[in-house]
């Protein structure tokens, strides 16, 4: 969903947000195999969001850089949620030949989520004794609409 780049005591950090949704699809089409065949999906399952705040070691900004102690660091602080997800989606599915084979898909797909935490990468502090946390949570809601393209086939 995005990265963003700060700093917390003169350590640059870049903090990078994914969410990754899991659906079972059921799909809806004409029962005959047409050269262009439209469809609707009906989703549901989950959205797992990801926070990862790690030390910005971007290869510009390594190469004049000496490895010190901030380098060796992987990962400073870490955040996860999830929450549940229904959704609806329209498409088109074009036959790759005249008598079965795959389809080649595009649509879109509307997920309503529930509400989920999240973090910022704002509220990242550091302790007395080194160790970084998130300060505080939000929650907010996780409704996505999206295109898709893909590859698909049937038995």
């Amino acid at each position: 969903m995005g990265k963003s780049k700060t700093s917390l005591d003169n350590i640059p950090l870049k903090t990078t947000l994914s969410i990754y949704p899991i659906n079972l699809i059921t799909r809806f089409r004409l029962p005959k195999a047409y050269l262009v065949n439209p469809y609707i999906d009906l989703l549901g399952g989950a959205h797992y969001i990801e926070t990862n705040t790690k030390y910005n070691n971007s290869l510009a900004e390594s190469i004049g850089n000496t490895i010190n102690e901030e380098n060796t660091k992987e990962l400073y602080a870490s955040a996860n949620s999830s929450s549940y997800t229904y959704g609806i989606g329209f498409g088109v599915s074009l036959r790759f030949k005249p008598y079965g084979g795959g389809h080649f898909d595009f649509g879109l797909r509307y997920l309503n989520g529930g509400r989920a935490q999240y973090v910022s990468p704002e509220d990242l502090r550091v302790n007395n004794q080194g160790n970084y946390y998130y300060m505080r949570s939000e929650v907010s809601s996780t409704d996505m609409l999206y295109f898709h393209v893909g590859i698909s086939g049937h038995f």
